[in-house]
């Protein structure tokens, strides 16, 4: 049964920002990683750290080829992108099934916020911020006023917005910001919505799908659209 409005399953590590660190090697137990010998430079990984040690995300870099790794709160696989000379190429998201996307042809857009590597070109959206098709959806992207997506308030106002219901909500890191991702059913349309605090306000990411018998693997699909969020990209230059 799914959670109620007002009785959302609560959320772990809200808020934690993680240190970013740099390892000569990483080491992996219980398909958990932690870092070994730092380095002040020069090292082959970077590594995000939570105050306990937990690993929410690390980056290795060999020979222009970088390998992004995020993860859960709990520090288990999410998403990880490939990126070759500085452009994602492909990204997998982790599940009971991983789910593998070919980010061939895909570009690099201005968001709101930093750069957003998306399927095509975006379009202007109603309201501000821009849209695009992906995934077999329609991803938003807009910067709305500052707030708490944590907050009981926040889930109530997505809910009555959207006129779907919700399914699941999480801690993330977006680009490393501490964030809150909500999957929502409205019928048999699913959601994808990421709420990201910045400077500026909140940084929203909203997809909504087609019509499905299941909503589980389009919410694991999308885990890669807040993955290749930059947030300290310049914008793009149009030529």
């Amino acid at each position: 049964m799914l959670p109620g409005p007002l009785d959302p399953p609560p959320l772990a590590r809200p808020g934690e920002t993680p240190v970013a660190l740099l390892y000569a090697r990483l080491d992996e137990a219980d398909g958990r990683v932690s870092g070994r010998w730092r380095r002040r430079r020069e090292a082959e990984y970077e590594v995000f750290e939570l105050g306990d040690g937990t690993v929410v995300r690390w980056i290795r870099t060999r020979k222009g080829v970088v390998e992004d790794h995020q993860l859960d709160a709990s520090g288990r696989p999410s998403v990880t992108v490939d990126s070759e000379g500085g452009v994602p190429v492909r990204a997998v998201a982790h599940g009971a099934s991983d789910v593998t996307v070919d980010l061939a042809g895909w570009v690099a857009a201005s968001g709101p916020i930093g750069r957003v590597t998306v399927p095509a070109a975006p379009k202007p959206r109603d309201g501000g911020g821009w849209s695009v098709e992906a995934l077999g959806g329609t991803l938003e992207a807009w910067l709305d006023q500052p707030s708490d997506p944590t907050a009981p308030a926040f889930v109530e106002g997505l809910l009555a917005g959207s006129g779907a219901d919700l399914a699941d909500r999480a801690t993330v890191w977006v680009d490393g910001r501490p964030s809150v991702r909500f999957a929502l059913l409205a019928g048999d349309r699913p959601a994808s919505v990421w709420a990201v605090p910045v400077d500026s306000g909140t940084l929203v990411l909203a997809w909504w799908g087609r019509a499905t018998d299941d909503p589980v693997d389009a919410w694991l699909a999308t885990r890669v659209l807040a993955a290749l969020v930059d947030l300290d990209a310049p914008p793009v230059e149009v030529p």
